[in-house]
């Protein structure tokens, strides 16, 4: 059984032998009846992206670890998902085990495109014009200068939204700022309701589905610059049910506004993630991103024409699809997922300072 005094090194030796697990299917590793007593800290950024990917998850890592694999057993995919996705490790904490799910197979997806098709426009003015219509909060009289001022607010939000000088909360603030007070989650899902789901959207994990043994959650965090509040409002009416037939399983980055008791938003952001603005080569190496063509401004694709630079083969396009593509994108990621961990471990007993047999 692997024990580890100090919970710094138990996680990342978790994080550590989870990863190595989930390579593939053929791909296995032995859990030892050793463990390495590590310098304090890993030495390269890819090693600590590693041990961030679970952060929230390295408790539920360790119990299914030390429960079902102690030893000298060797674990293989299909059995640790097993155990991962069964009925008791659900009822104990689902959210981290679909954390580590996701940490280990690093694929994200676009919203606005490629699994939400809406009309056109900008989700700022349209939300503030449905809440200036609304007389609870806005009254017929103040009702123009409200909308002007949401104007100035989202045209300061265009100039400044990507500017990295700028913390994320102030950008946002912008434009959100006029709506203190005002704006409801009642108005947030009037916003959707003329969102429609693309069908087209399945293809990526239909896709995906095919390279993972079993039928286990593929797990994927829906990145996106509108709102969180808005994305899950879409998931919760109008895709839940679609995503949930195919055991798919949204985690959510971006901007989250926190309503009070009575569902209103009183300036309170919460930030999650930090992709929802970025660029393909801000993405981890070996993730899997489901997109659409407007992705290609951003270094998305194998081309990227629009990028102005090389593009970052990690686009599964569902927008434009093409089989024969998207086999080669898919196929590379879940390649990434043998070679990625070995490098690793590797570089890790490099750094051990001696092996303790416990």
């Amino acid at each position: 059984m692997v024990k580890v005094k100090n919970r710094c090194y138990k996680f990342k030796i978790a994080a550590l032998v989870m990863a190595t697990m989930l390579a593939c299917a053929s791909f296995a590793y032995s859990v030892p009846q050793t463990c390495l007593r590590l310098p304090s800290g890993f030495s390269s950024d890819k090693e600590q992206e590693m041990a961030q990917r679970f952060s929230e998850a390295s408790g539920v890592a360790v119990r299914v670890l030390e429960k079902h694999f102690s030893g000298t057993k060797t674990v293989k995919l299909e059995q640790l998902l097993e155990k991962l996705c069964s009925e008791e490790e659900f009822k104990d904490e689902p959210g981290k085990v679909h954390s580590a799910i996701h940490g280990l197979l690093q694929i994200y997806c676009d919203i606005s495109g490629t699994i939400a098709d809406h009309p056109a426009g900008s989700h700022e003015e349209k939300l503030a014009q449905i809440v200036s219509q609304d007389d609870k909060v806005v009254s017929f009289g103040e009702r123009e200068k409200f909308l002007t001022t949401c104007k100035e607010g989202h045209e300061r939000f265009g100039q400044i939204r990507r500017n990295q000088d700028i913390s994320i909360g102030e950008r946002y603030m912008a434009w959100l700022a006029p709506l203190k007070g005002k704006l409801h989650e009642r108005h947030i899902k009037q916003l959707v309701e003329d969102w429609k789901f693309k069908d087209e959207f399945l293809q990526g994990p239909r896709l995906v589905r095919k390279y993972l043994p079993g039928d286990y959650p593929i797990v994927m965090t829906a990145e996106s610059g509108a709102l969180v509040n808005m994305i899950r409002a879409f998931i919760e009416t109008k895709a839940e049910k679609m995503l949930e037939s195919e055991n798919i399983v949204m985690l959510y980055d971006g901007v989250e506004l926190v309503m009070d008791e009575n569902g209103y938003f009183q300036g309170e952001i919460r930030v999650n993630g930090k992709l929802f603005h970025a660029n393909a080569y801000e993405y981890p190496e070996d993730s899997l991103v489901i997109g659409d063509d407007p992705m290609e401004n951003y270094g998305f694709g194998k081309n990227s024409p629009k990028s102005g630079e090389k593009g970052r083969d990690i686009l599964l396009n569902v927008q434009t699809f093409s089989q024969q593509d998207a086999e080669r994108v898919v196929g590379t990621w879940y390649k990434k997922k043998e070679s990625i961990l070995p490098s690793i471990i590797d570089s890790l007993i490099k750094q051990a300072s001696m092996r303790t047999f416990l």
